[in-house]
């Protein structure tokens, strides 16, 4: 048998709190689903770990056929273009693949990189192990769906995209390919967030990278299938608490309802949660409310983002602010956590739109004692999204490099938005760090690692200050601002010096 050429696989850091939970790494295990294991030999590393520069170096010491990295907009850039380069100065022969959210949404520009060869656009689950065999052959991939890449004369190819795939069938993630341990050892009551239970979103909001990614289509797993992927890994690896990315779970009601009988005839003493549209919450009757506390339902994260109507029809999101009202108080019945998510920062955004974002999450934390916010992030003009296109109008170009694009981060993205400026940028950054320390999350969601635990304690003592000045706007001076900055500069420079 010969020996079998070995893949690597990198999930670059992506920022100042992405260690604090670190999350299993979807994307890289969703490539290997179809991928033939007993011809390759595929090694997944995390740079969010310790000793993930040895792990790395001692992968590139094999017979490697290529190396992968996965990549989001934002700071994930920064890192996995260092990481980029480190190997391509260590194997200057070996190709780099680049995958993800971000080369799916500029595929060219990010191909013009030196140390980027090839790019898969769009779902990888077919594509990847398609290139994969195509590469371990000497085959140029000119008829690949989904690909793009550099021809031997160095020009740029784009090939037509694939088809967006039924997952309703799709099997569990790959697991045994990571070190699970690492991920669920500290979680205690945090969330894993492991399992896949749709890819898409009906709605068109104008932000949001599902629009071009997914093109409107919700796509579930089979509920079934679903449960017993719950299953598995609770028995496997003792995972209590579940979080279910999923961007619209009740986009169906019966599929849902039928997911939570599922979990309570198999007799699962696990909590799970997921994300979910107000609207669609509020139409379901107590019954059916009861049977998903029943089935564990412990959490769920819905997307309000602002309290002003006037901004909420600028972004197209479609949510009924008096109904949001009404289901929060309704759902006190129930032991389920609401987590409402918000965003500042938009160019129609006055002071006045976000005292209306600060009275609603006032009245909504006072009438629900479970409620939760989301930190108030900036709203980031991401490449593919509506939003990008509105902001032109107010004089934002965008990037012209995918260097450029290494802090659209809500917390660095403001120096690229004409709109914040001056008292703005103080008020629309203050919104964003303070709103972090207004409620319980950070009691809810960390894990019990150093991190998550240096995290909770700094988070509790600092809660009942943030919120005197979140409810009230005092907004000047933010030193929250200026520790997170510190923060993730220094992981910037140290992952440079490091890579």
């Amino acid at each position: 048998m010969e020996p079998r050429k070995r893949l690597v696989l990198i999930r670059p850091l992506a920022g100042v709190l992405d260690s604090v939970n670190p999350v299993i790494p979807i994307p890289l295990l969703a490539i290997c689903r179809h991928l033939d294991l007993d011809a390759y030999d595929v090694v997944i590393v995390d740079q969010r770990f310790p000793h993930w520069r040895h792990r790395l170096e001692r992968a590139l010491a094999g017979d490697v056929l290529l190396v992968g990295l996965t990549c989001l907009t934002g700071y994930q850039i920064h890192f996995g273009s260092a990481l980029a380069r480190f190997v391509r100065r260590r194997r200057p022969g070996v190709p780099i693949v680049w995958g993800g959210v971000h080369p799916t949404a500029e595929p060219l520009q990010t191909l013009r990189e030196s140390f980027v060869d090839f790019v898969v656009v769009g779902e990888g689950e077919w594509t990847f192990p398609e290139l994969v065999d195509a590469l371990a052959a000497g085959i140029e991939p000119t008829s690949i769906p989904g690909v793009g890449y550099k021809t031997p004369g160095g020009s740029l190819r784009l090939n037509p995209p694939r088809p967006l795939m039924d997952i309703s069938g799709l099997p569990d993630l790959p697991y045994h390919l990571v070190d699970m341990r690492a991920y669920v050892a500290d979680l205690e009551d945090a969330p894993f967030y492991g399992v896949e239970g749709a890819r898409g979103c009906v709605h068109n909001c104008t932000f949001c990278y599902n629009l071009g990614y997914n093109q409107r289509q919700w796509r579930p797993r089979d509920p079934g299938i679903l449960a017993d992927n719950l299953a598995r890994v609770h028995r496997d690896h003792g995972v209590r608490n579940f979080f279910i990315a999923d961007d619209s779970f009740f986009v169906s009601a019966k599929r849902a309802l039928t997911f939570a009988r599922n979990l309570v005839d198999l007799g699962l003493r696990v909590s799970w949660g997921t994300e979910a549209n107000v609207s669609m919450m509020a139409r379901l009757d107590s019954d059916a409310l009861s049977l998903l506390a029943r089935s564990g339902l412990d959490f769920l994260s819905m997307g309000v983002e602002s309290g002003s109507r006037k901004v909420l029809e600028f972004v197209n999101k479609p949510v009924d602010l008096d109904e949001v009202e009404a289901f929060n108080r309704r759902l006190r019945r129930w032991p389920i956590h609401p987590k409402y998510t918000f965003m500042t920062g938009t160019p129609v955004e006055s002071k006045a739109d976000v005292r209306k974002s600060v009275d609603l999450v006032r009245l909504l934390l006072h009438d629900n004692p479970r409620a939760l916010i989301q930190a108030f992030y900036m709203a980031t003009p991401y490449p593919g999204t509506v939003y990008l296109e509105q902001c032109r109008a107010f004089g934002f170009e965008p990037p012209e490099s995918l260097a450029g694009w290494a802090d659209f981060d809500p917390f660095a993205v403001a120096r690229h938005l004409p709109w914040v400026r001056g008292d703005k940028k103080q008020l629309f950054e203050f919104m964003m760090y303070c709103s972090m320390f207004v409620d319980g999350k950070v009691d809810y969601h960390l894990s019990d690692s150093l991190a998550g635990r240096l995290t909770a304690m700094a988070g509790k003592a600092y809660r009942p200050l943030a919120r005197f000045r979140f409810f009230h706007l005092l907004y000047r001076p933010y030193p929250e601002a200026a520790a997170f900055k510190l923060v993730n500069s220094a992981q910037k420079v140290l992952s440079t010096v490091v890579a």
